[in-house]
């Protein structure tokens, strides 16, 4: 197997719709899935060779490139170029890498023995990383939010008072992938598409959105490398979500099937899980959802004779699971080896700051810049955290705690809660996520800025936070706003799962 390294450059910002949000939000993942290369590869092979769309099916090369599975087409990452002119690509960190909550060491939790187990307080990281044997870098992909008009679908004008938000990927970034496959398959790719061209990926292309620069970096395909590190006992980590069916034909996140299906012992795992939804053009339809393992799920794993060593080198070039030729189901054998971890610090430019004092509109302006980033931030931690939760409320009961959150302060919204009548109060009990149900949830959860500003990723805020002379934390009226802006899109992103799941039970029968 061969393959060929892509590389793509956003021009403007990109929207690759993500499941979280709710009718006034859209989400976007933060790297390109296989599913959206695909698409544009299969797009840019038709409009090269002049093949009507509805013909597609009839041509035999379009049909092994892109139908048959021929081709792998991996998700592509964000790269780092460091001061040496270096470039990293950084995948979804590990969900086993965790972080001192009041220091920088990081440990890797899938590695550490029982016996030396951390006292210390620690946290999940999340976004994408690098690790380069004991040392990892961190990345984050820069996002922004715009602010759009509602229209109406059939006259085509704005809705006066209505609104909806794009999350999108913030343009001047690089991402980079590859495709895999024979290498004659992977030369007529190239030789039908051409090496580099100016294509639109992801949501509302006909906007200001989706302009991309597509270039394959390869000039020849490359051997897919067949090492992996020695040793009885080997980490597995998933680039991209998976996908497995268990006997009965069903997607399932269970440690016991996937065992099953390496036909390996896992000694100790960290799992994430989601959801599986793509949006396929041409039908102008979703395909079902499937339950999968999450990308940055881990294992460790058992592979003590030869026969088994060949069988994870097989997957490391092929993927497992369902849909591999869409970047499903990619891993890498041997990426954790370390259960403690030096931290790289990411090299910036040093920048003078100017001498003269700033106009007081300018003023305003980052204040509510500041103002807009925190609120934004709470609103998708409040999506995150929905996620969470299983035996949702009814319909009735979540729109009514919407309307609480939208009127009542954090003391008088929990005073309201508690006397709820006894159906009510049970149904809000009955909603559990995996620590707790959610009445106690609720009256746990409080929202500070100061925590929000204290995350890595707003270290450059904080800063600027510095320069201005602003200090949020001391707008008590705008942290009772956040809290609202909480509660609003948790329970409004509830309210959409909700019905989601009644549709879909709906579908069944």
């Amino acid at each position: 197997m061969h393959q060929l390294k892509y590389r793509i450059a956003n021009l403007s910002p990109i929207i690759l719709s993500a499941r979280h949000g709710d009718s006034n939000m859209v989400g976007s993942l933060q790297y390109i899935p296989g599913t959206s290369v695909l698409g544009m590869l299969a797009t840019r092979y038709l409009n090269q060779k002049k093949i009507a769309t509805q013909n597609a099916i009839l041509n035999k090369e379009f049909h092994n490139l892109f139908i048959k599975g021929e081709i792998i087409f991996n998700n592509s990452y964000i790269i780092f170029k460091d001061k040496d002119g270096d470039e990293h690509i950084h995948f979804p960190a590990p969900v086993s890498l965790h972080q001192e909550k009041r220091g920088d060491r990081i440990y890797d939790l899938l590695w550490l023995e029982a016996e030396n187990n951390i006292e210390i307080q620690t946290k999940a990281i999340k976004g994408f990383c690098n690790l380069d044997e004991n040392s990892v870098r961190f990345m984050d992909v820069e996002t922004s939010l715009n602010f759009h008009h509602a229209r109406d679908r059939i006259t085509g004008t704005s809705e006066e008072g209505k609104i909806f938000n794009y999350e999108s990927i913030a343009k001047g970034q690089i991402f980079q992938g590859v495709v895999k496959g024979d290498s004659e398959a992977l030369n007529n790719l190239v030789s039908a598409c051409g090496d580099r061209w100016i294509a639109h990926l992801g949501r509302s292309k006909n906007a200001q959105y989706g302009k991309i620069s597509f270039e394959f970096i390869d000039k020849i395909t490359q051997p897919v490398s067949e090492k992996i590190q020695s040793g009885k006992t080997l980490s597995l980590t998933l680039l991209s979500d998976t996908i497995l069916y268990n006997e009965n034909g069903f997607s399932t996140t269970d440690p016991k099937e996937l065992e099953k299906y390496l036909g390996l012992k896992i000694k100790k795992s960290f799992i994430r899980k989601d959801n599986a939804e793509t949006f396929v053009n041409v039908w102008q339809l979703k395909k079902p959802s499937e339950t999968c393992f999450k990308a940055g799920s881990c294992f460790l794993l058992e592979a003590e004779d030869d026969d088994k060593r060949i069988r994870l080198i097989q997957f490391q070039k092929t993927g497992f699971g369902e849909r591999t030729h869409e970047g499903f189901g990619q891993c890498i054998i041997g990426w954790q080896t370390e259960d403690k971890l030096t931290k790289y610090d990411s090299e910036k430019p040093e920048l003078d700051l100017p001498t003269t004092q700033i106009p007081e509109t300018a003023l305003e302006i980052l204040k509510t810049l500041i103002r807009n980033t925190v609120r934004n931030e709470v609103a998708l931690n409040a999506m995150e955290d929905m996620k969470s939760f299983e035996r949702l409320p009814t319909p009735s009961l979540i729109s009514r705690l919407i309307a609480m959150a939208d009127k009542l302060e954090r003391d008088k919204f929990l005073e309201a809660l508690t006397k709820f009548r006894r159906s009510a109060t049970e149904k809000i009990a009955n909603c559990r996520n995996k620590k707790q149900n959610l009445k106690n949830f609720l009256i746990a959860k409080n929202i500070s800025i100061q925590n929000v500003l204290h995350k890595p990723k707003f270290h450059n805020m904080r800063t600027l936070c510095e320069v201005i002379g602003y200090i949020p934390e001391d707008d008590k009226e705008f942290e009772k706003e956040l809290y609202r802006t909480y509660l609003g899109n948790f329970f409004s992103t509830m309210r959409k799962a909700k019905t989601r799941m009644m549709e879909d039970t709906h579908d069944k029968y």
